[in-house]
Protein backbone atom coordinates (compact mmCIF):
# COMPACT_ATOMS: atom_id res chain seq x y z
CA UNK A 1 0.00 0.00 0.00
CA UNK A 2 1.43 3.64 -0.94
CA UNK A 3 -0.67 6.80 0.07
CA UNK A 4 0.64 10.69 -0.33
CA UNK A 5 -0.86 13.76 1.40
CA UNK A 6 0.12 16.78 -0.39
CA UNK A 7 0.64 19.72 1.05
CA UNK A 8 -1.56 22.49 -0.42
CA UNK A 9 -0.49 26.11 -1.08
CA UNK A 10 -2.31 27.74 0.95
CA UNK A 11 -1.42 31.06 -0.36
CA UNK A 12 -3.71 31.53 -3.22
CA UNK A 13 -6.53 30.36 -1.32
CA UNK A 14 -5.97 32.98 1.52
CA UNK A 15 -5.80 35.77 -1.50
CA UNK A 16 -9.00 34.73 -2.70
CA UNK A 17 -10.75 34.67 0.76
CA UNK A 18 -8.99 37.87 2.15
CA UNK A 19 -10.80 39.81 -1.75
CA UNK A 20 -13.99 38.22 -1.33
CA UNK A 21 -14.49 39.40 2.43
CA UNK A 22 -13.41 43.00 1.11
CA UNK A 23 -16.45 42.91 -1.43
CA UNK A 24 -18.55 41.55 0.87
CA UNK A 25 -17.83 43.94 3.48
CA UNK A 26 -18.37 46.64 1.00
CA UNK A 27 -21.12 45.42 -0.38
CA UNK A 28 -23.05 44.86 3.24
CA UNK A 29 -21.64 48.53 4.47
CA UNK A 30 -23.12 49.73 0.94
CA UNK A 31 -26.37 48.40 1.35
CA UNK A 32 -26.70 49.31 4.79
CA UNK A 33 -26.31 53.03 3.66
CA UNK A 34 -28.50 52.44 0.46
CA UNK A 35 -31.71 51.09 2.36
CA UNK A 36 -35.31 50.31 1.21
CA UNK A 37 -35.33 47.71 -1.96
CA UNK A 38 -32.10 48.08 -3.25
CA UNK A 39 -30.15 48.11 -0.21
CA UNK A 40 -31.80 44.19 0.71
CA UNK A 41 -30.45 43.62 -2.74
CA UNK A 42 -26.68 44.54 -2.25
CA UNK A 43 -26.90 43.12 1.28
CA UNK A 44 -28.49 39.62 -0.18
CA UNK A 45 -24.76 39.62 -2.33
CA UNK A 46 -22.70 40.73 0.49
CA UNK A 47 -24.12 37.52 2.91
CA UNK A 48 -23.22 35.25 -0.56
CA UNK A 49 -19.57 36.53 -0.71
CA UNK A 50 -19.38 35.44 3.03
CA UNK A 51 -21.79 31.99 1.84
CA UNK A 52 -18.95 31.47 -0.53
CA UNK A 53 -15.84 32.46 1.61
CA UNK A 54 -17.30 29.72 4.47
CA UNK A 55 -17.18 26.89 1.45
CA UNK A 56 -13.69 28.01 0.21
CA UNK A 57 -12.36 27.93 3.73
CA UNK A 58 -13.73 24.49 4.84
CA UNK A 59 -13.23 22.89 1.60
CA UNK A 60 -8.99 24.29 0.89
CA UNK A 61 -8.24 25.48 5.03
CA UNK A 62 -9.92 23.27 7.26
CA UNK A 63 -9.97 19.62 5.38
CA UNK A 64 -7.04 17.60 3.78
CA UNK A 65 -6.87 14.82 1.28
CA UNK A 66 -4.78 11.79 1.19
CA UNK A 67 -4.36 9.73 -1.81
CA UNK A 68 -3.65 5.88 -1.57
CA UNK A 69 -3.39 2.98 -3.66
CA UNK A 70 -4.03 0.01 -2.14
CA UNK A 71 -6.12 -3.54 -2.00
CA UNK A 72 -9.82 -3.92 -1.83
CA UNK A 73 -12.03 -6.92 -0.22
CA UNK A 74 -11.77 -8.66 -3.69
CA UNK A 75 -8.23 -8.65 -4.46
CA UNK A 76 -8.23 -5.93 -6.74
CA UNK A 77 -5.88 -3.06 -7.09
CA UNK A 78 -7.95 0.08 -6.30
CA UNK A 79 -7.13 4.13 -6.08
CA UNK A 80 -9.00 5.97 -3.53
CA UNK A 81 -8.69 9.15 -1.94
CA UNK A 82 -9.01 10.07 2.05
CA UNK A 83 -10.95 13.66 2.75
CA UNK A 84 -9.99 14.18 6.64
CA UNK A 85 -11.55 17.40 8.42
CA UNK A 86 -10.58 16.95 12.34
CA UNK A 87 -10.71 13.63 13.67
CA UNK A 88 -13.53 12.58 11.01
CA UNK A 89 -12.48 11.04 7.86
CA UNK A 90 -14.46 9.79 4.91
CA UNK A 91 -13.57 7.56 1.52
CA UNK A 92 -14.76 10.33 -1.35
CA UNK A 93 -13.04 8.46 -4.65
CA UNK A 94 -12.68 5.28 -5.18
CA UNK A 95 -11.28 3.41 -8.06
CA UNK A 96 -10.14 -0.18 -9.61
CA UNK A 97 -6.86 0.72 -11.29
CA UNK A 98 -8.40 -1.32 -13.79
CA UNK A 99 -11.32 0.78 -14.37
CA UNK A 100 -8.57 3.32 -15.52
CA UNK A 101 -8.22 4.15 -19.55
CA UNK A 102 -5.73 7.00 -19.26
CA UNK A 103 -3.64 9.39 -16.84
CA UNK A 104 -3.43 13.38 -18.19
CA UNK A 105 -0.65 15.46 -16.84
CA UNK A 106 -1.83 19.42 -16.33
CA UNK A 107 0.95 22.05 -15.63
CA UNK A 108 0.23 25.55 -15.24
CA UNK A 109 3.15 27.21 -16.65
CA UNK A 110 3.22 31.80 -16.41
CA UNK A 111 2.73 33.23 -19.16
CA UNK A 112 1.10 30.07 -21.12
CA UNK A 113 -1.87 30.44 -22.96
CA UNK A 114 -4.55 28.85 -24.19
CA UNK A 115 -6.92 25.73 -22.31
CA UNK A 116 -5.71 22.35 -22.16
CA UNK A 117 -7.33 20.27 -23.84
CA UNK A 118 -9.21 17.87 -21.75
CA UNK A 119 -12.17 15.44 -22.46
CA UNK A 120 -15.50 16.05 -22.84
CA UNK A 121 -16.42 14.38 -19.38
CA UNK A 122 -17.55 14.95 -15.49
CA UNK A 123 -14.45 15.54 -13.89
CA UNK A 124 -14.21 15.59 -9.23
CA UNK A 125 -11.96 17.91 -8.15
CA UNK A 126 -9.59 16.48 -5.65
CA UNK A 127 -6.68 18.97 -5.22
CA UNK A 128 -5.40 20.22 -1.96
CA UNK A 129 -5.11 23.63 -3.29
CA UNK A 130 -7.19 26.22 -5.01
CA UNK A 131 -4.28 26.64 -7.74
CA UNK A 132 -1.49 23.59 -8.08
CA UNK A 133 1.35 23.83 -10.48
CA UNK A 134 1.32 20.31 -11.67
CA UNK A 135 -1.83 18.09 -11.07
CA UNK A 136 -3.31 14.88 -13.13
CA UNK A 137 -6.61 13.74 -14.22
CA UNK A 138 -7.31 9.78 -14.23
CA UNK A 139 -9.80 9.14 -17.03
CA UNK A 140 -11.88 6.15 -15.66
CA UNK A 141 -14.96 3.76 -17.05
CA UNK A 142 -17.63 3.98 -14.58
CA UNK A 143 -21.23 2.69 -15.40
CA UNK A 144 -20.80 2.63 -18.81
CA UNK A 145 -19.45 6.07 -18.67
CA UNK A 146 -15.87 7.86 -18.77
CA UNK A 147 -15.00 9.98 -15.70
CA UNK A 148 -12.62 11.70 -14.41
CA UNK A 149 -10.83 12.33 -10.94
CA UNK A 150 -8.46 15.49 -10.45
CA UNK A 151 -5.83 15.61 -7.88
CA UNK A 152 -2.11 16.73 -6.87
CA UNK A 153 -0.11 13.59 -6.09
CA UNK A 154 4.07 12.94 -6.83
CA UNK A 155 5.63 11.18 -9.11
CA UNK A 156 6.48 7.74 -7.49
CA UNK A 157 2.44 7.56 -7.22
CA UNK A 158 2.16 8.09 -10.94
CA UNK A 159 4.36 5.68 -11.99
CA UNK A 160 2.49 3.19 -9.41
CA UNK A 161 -0.95 4.18 -11.36
CA UNK A 162 0.85 3.99 -14.66
CA UNK A 163 2.71 1.07 -14.61
CA UNK A 164 -0.39 -0.91 -13.36
CA UNK A 165 -3.43 0.75 -16.39
CA UNK A 166 -0.05 0.08 -18.78
CA UNK A 167 -0.36 -3.63 -17.93
CA UNK A 168 -4.11 -3.79 -17.90
CA UNK A 169 -3.61 -2.16 -21.15
CA UNK A 170 -1.37 -4.96 -22.19
CA UNK A 171 -3.26 -7.55 -21.17
CA UNK A 172 -6.39 -6.57 -22.84
CA UNK A 173 -5.11 -6.23 -26.21
CA UNK A 174 -3.09 -9.92 -26.01
CA UNK A 175 -7.12 -11.15 -25.20
CA UNK A 176 -8.08 -8.83 -28.40
CA UNK A 177 -5.46 -9.78 -30.22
Amino acid sequence: MYSFRPIPNKIPTYIIILLLFLIGTALIAFGAWVGEFTGFAVLTFGVLFYAVISVLTIRYLVSYFTYYIGIDKDGYDIFYIVQSMGKNSKVVCNIRLSEITDIKKIERIRGQKGKRKLPNVKIYNYCASIYERVSYVLLANEDEQTVGVHFSTDEKMIGIISKIVNQNKDFNAGLRG
